[in-house]
């Protein structure tokens, strides 16, 4: 379009094929005797949707499902009631 090589340009999106909400992603440090206990804890969660242990200065990745902002505040807070990391 900057180059005018371009006039005109319209964006059609099909709605069925958008997704609701936005996926996150965390990278957590957690004390390596806590890692199994909160990892099993966290998976259980209906949000998650992968999660990969590491090594390194984070030693979990969550990855969520598509969630609504409401849905992103609640595992959140679910996130935090943890025993200490």
């Amino acid at each position: 379009v900057d180059s005018g090589l371009v006039d005109k340009l319209t964006i059609i999106l099909d709605e069925n094929m958008i997704m609701q909400g936005t996926s996150m992603t965390f990278l957590l440090k957690i004390k390596p005797n806590n890692l199994d206990g909160i990892a099993k804890q966290l998976y259980s969660s209906p949000f998650v949707a992968n999660m990969t242990i590491t090594s390194g200065h984070y030693n979990l990745i969550v990855v969520t499902h598509n969630m609504r902002d409401k849905d992103k505040i609640e595992f959140i807070k679910m996130s935090i009631i943890y025993p200490e990391r």
